[in-house]
């Protein structure tokens, strides 16, 4: 599967949710230390928002940079008793110029 593509002059929001042993989203703690990094700072920077939208641990936006191929965003989240949930993973490719693919679809039939 192909990675999804941001391109260099973009930026998209992201969520963190934390779940629970039920797979429930919970609210995270204020002692939380909440991680989320790109691999390539240059190509993909991460803007954190001040306070997480409501539901999430943490929440923001993806910006995109010089293009690359293959940078992965990591995040983590350390409870105050040491306890780490995570990496999970994305991967991204950030790609250049306004326009980078094309997509042809059809609408339903109608009657001549």
């Amino acid at each position: 599967m192909a990675n999804p593509q941001i391109g260099d002059s973009e930026k998209a929001p992201f969520t963190l949710v934390e779940l629970d042993a039920a797979s429930f989203p919970t609210q995270g703690v204020p002692t939380d230390v909440i991680s989320i990094t790109s691999s390539n700072d240059a190509s993909l920077s991460i803007q954190m928002d001040p306070t997480p939208a409501a539901g999430t641990v943490a929440s923001g936006f993806v910006v995109g940079g010089t293009p690359a191929v293959g940078v992965v965003i990591t995040a983590t989240v350390t409870h105050a008793d040491g306890t780490v949930l995570g990496p999970v993973t994305d991967t991204v490719d950030v790609v250049g110029g306004v326009a980078n693919s094309l997509s042809f679809g059809l609408g339903a039939p109608i009657p001549k």
